[in-house]
Order: C-alpha cells, then structure tokens, then sequence
C-alpha cells in the first residue's frame, strides 16, 4: 500500500484529527480571500489564528513531512504558500510584475533564514505585503500624470527603468513627463526611482542574508558600484556596513 493511502486510512480512523485538518483548510481559505481582497486587517487575523497549526505540537503533521527536520518542513510549506499568496493577490489586482517580484523576493529570503522564529516573522511580513492595498491599484483617466507615474515606477523599479520607457507607457513625451512630475510633485522621477529601489534595499540588507551583490541587482541598480554610491549618500555609510550593523 502506498504511503498516500496509509495516510488517508489514518484519517478516516481518528476524526478529530480530520476535523482539525479542515478547520486549518477554512482558516487558509478565509485568509487567501482576506489576501485577494487587499485586506490587511482580516489577513493578519486570520494568520494569528491559523499559526497554531505550526506551533510546537504540529496538530496536523507539517512540521515533520521532512523527518528530522522541521526547519525544512516549514521552509517548503512557506514556499508552497508563497506562491498562493502571489497568485491570489494577482487576482486581486495586484500587478503581474511586482508580484512576479515579490513571490521571488520571498523564496529567496525564506531559503536564507535558519531559525523557525525567523520563518514565523518572515511569514507576517509576507502576508502584510501580498495583501496590503498600497500594492493595488487602478489606473484611471482622471488620475494626474505624476500619480500614474508613481504607481507605475512602485510595480516595476526592480527592472530597468528609461525616461523615454515611462513616458512611452502614458503616450507623453519625455519633456512633458519631465515637466509635469515636476511641477506636481516638487521632485524628479528619477529621484523616486532611486528611493523606491533604496527603500527596497534597505529592507533586503535589514531582513536578509543575501549579499549586496545580489540586493543591488534585484532592485534594479545597474551596478554594485553605484548602488554603493547612491546609499552612501543616504544613509552615511556602505551597504555592508549597515547589513552588519543590522
């Protein structure tokens, strides 16, 4: 007999722990709603609730799928989630692009953690970002340039950004983007394409073990150099010694 069907018989024997097994289910359902829906408020509520089911106990057996070690069990029940939660915020509206980001952001920082603590942390923060309503928006006729413009640059600093690229994306010419961000927002746009891609950074550097290498490349600067450049500026220090700081 296989070890699916050993499994299922277990099961059907000891009803209390297919009650359990479904109320976790509902707590997941509820939760991804919560995430398509850009509820923070419900989601975080709902996740508080639902990690008893990766609590010490392990009432439902995830924390032993790979025997002996339960740092590896969590890691690959993240991973699985991680791609749900990306998938469901998608279809919330959250845009392809960021989420195709974020989804790899996550996996990747969940493979660097080594403490269950950390995953749990991890996992809030994973939750907040894919169902916050920051992330989601709607582009309307009425809304101004540079508001449209912000949006867009939030979805996709982690790629290589152009004027003529943006300006090209609102049917503008470089000089009128230029121009209007300007005047409505005292500010350039590359000035917010670098804060945007600082802001990330600071974040990667702060919550993870990736190297600056592989931080700058993922939020889109050019090159290790000038990433280093543009954050000293800021910050008054080198990215390695804020990441051994935090």
């Amino acid at each position: 007999m296989s070890n699916i069907s050993e499994e299922i018989m277990k099961l059907e024997t000891n009803p209390q722990k297919s009650k359990i097994i479904a109320e976790s289910h509902a707590f997941r359902k509820k939760m991804l709603f919560a995430i398509r829906d850009a509820d923070m408020e419900t989601t975080k509520k709902v996740f508080e609730k639902a990690n008893i089911y990766l609590d010490k106990e392990d009432p439902i057996d995830i924390l032993s799928r790979v025997e002996g070690n339960k740092l590896r069990s969590q890691k690959n029940f993240m991973l699985s989630h991680n791609s749900m939660y990306a998938l469901m915020a998608e279809f919330g509206g959250l845009d392809p692009v960021l989420s195709h980001y974020m989804s790899e952001k996550y996996a990747i920082l969940i493979e660097t953690v080594d403490s269950v603590k950390e995953l749990d942390t991890l996992h809030l923060q994973m939750i907040e970002n894919y169902s916050s309503p920051k992330n989601r928006y709607d582009l309307v006729e009425e809304m101004p340039l540079s508001e449209k413009v912000k949006l867009y640059i939030a979805n996709n600093f982690m790629n290589e950004l152009s004027m003529q690229a943006i300006a090209d994306e609102f049917y503008v010419t470089k000089e009128h983007l230029m121009r209007t961000f300007k005047k409505e927002t005292g500010s350039t746009v590359n000035e917010l394409i670098k804060k945007s891609r600082l802001d990330e950074a600071e974040d990667l550097l702060k919550h993870s073990r990736l190297t600056v290498t592989d931080i700058a490349i993922m939020t889109g600067f050019n090159s290790v150099q000038y990433f280093s450049t543009v954050f000293r500026e800021i910050y008054n220090m080198t990215p390695t010694d804020y990441q051994k700081q935090c």
